[in-house]
């Protein structure tokens, strides 16, 4: 009779009753199959780190899923589903606002995805521009597109824009930069309430440095903000100068392959955080020095959170001290800054 596993090795173990069936490329059938990929940004020139792919099962054909199937992509965007029977599957992708999906016919033990297929879609993105910060610039070395409304001093375009929720809501993502003015204070509970909503409904917004007062008026009780909570200003108390920063985030840790980063605050007066809530997440935190004008005492905060993110309904929030200032970025600096874009 012939052997309809031609190719099948079997390994015994007679000290116990376990077994293990090994075919082509050492894969065990017993496990079920896997599919396989790599996942990269919009432009196909980076690998994405910590991207979340997943296959939801319906076993009965209810409608209900029964199962996810699910990894992250590794360092070099790699990720691997296993435990899979024969069949038809949607691969779904998620990084932050960055998605896309995969339709994937197992037929064999293995399918792996081509890397042609390897680009997430991007999503809608509006930048506020500020006097000192130009995330922007670092948005289009990605080669994302975006639509610019202007925050600096005179410019007051900003403020029409948020107060109009369903223009918000075409966006999927929005960055406030350092130094936009505060104008939009005329408003200031109108603006608040279209931002909270707009993340409850799963918007993510990243605001830098004085742009905390977006952050600080409606969301706060997540980030602990030096100072006295109704005067934005007041936690302007950072002292000029490098920072040796922990890096805590694992993904961050990845991107950069160290747990340190070099952090340049070259303008005095940046904004500090001391604490943050039990449910946010510090990525980023150092040892800071600080001096209060309103005491004008020097002093030195441990651990302050440098970068901090929570989630606020359906959405995201992360907020950074520092930011981009062209020439003045570190590499360090600039690494983390894309992952935060692409985590949003």
């Amino acid at each position: 009779m012939k052997n309809i596993l031609p190719i099948l090795a079997i390994s015994l173990s007679f000290s116990c009753t376990e077994y293990k069936l090994t075919g082509p490329g050492g894969f065990n059938p017993m496990d079920g199959g896997q599919i396989s990929g790599r996942i990269c940004d919009p432009s196909g020139e980076s690998w994405l780190i910590g991207a979340r792919a997943f296959v939801e099962i319906d076993h009965t054909g209810d409608g209900v899923i029964d199962q996810v199937v699910e990894a992250e992509t590794d360092e070099n965007g790699f990720f691997k589903l296993e435990g899979l029977n024969q069949g038809t599957y949607t691969v779904h992708i998620e990084k932050g606002s960055f998605t896309t999906t995969i339709e994937v016919e197992l037929t064999g033990y293995k399918y792996e995805i081509p890397e042609t297929e390897c680009a997430v879609e991007p999503p809608d993105i509006a930048v506020i521009s500020g006097d000192y910060d130009h995330i922007q610039d670092i948005i289009r070395t990605l080669d994302l597109d975006y639509d610019l409304f202007p925050g600096e001093t005179m410019e007051s375009t900003y403020v029409e824009f948020l107060r109009d929720y369903e223009l918000m809501l075409t966006y999927d993502v929005i960055f406030f930069n350092c130094g936009i003015n505060e104008d939009w204070k005329v408003y200031q509970s109108e603006i608040q309430e279209n931002i909270t909503n707009f993340v409850l409904q799963g918007g993510s917004i990243y605001a830098s440095d004085w742009a905390h007062m977006f952050v600080e008026a409606t969301f706060p009780e997540q980030i602990d903000f030096h100072g006295d909570d109704h005067n934005f200003e007041a936690a302007r108390v950072g002292s000029e100068g490098f920072v040796d920063a922990t890096v805590i985030d694992e993904n961050m840790q990845t991107v950069l392959g160290s747990d340190r980063a070099n952090i340049n605050f070259d303008l005095a007066s940046w904004v500090i955080a001391s604490g943050i809530h039990s449910e946010a997440e510090t990525l980023i935190s150092a040892s800071v020095n600080m001096y209060d004008w309103s005491s004008n005492l020097d002093s030195t905060i441990p651990n302050a959170p440098l970068a901090v993110r929570f989630q606020a309904g359906e959405g995201t929030v992360i907020f950074t001290s520092f930011h981009n200032e062209h020439q003045n970025t570190t590499f360090d600096m600039k690494e983390l800054l894309k992952e935060i874009i692409f985590s949003l």
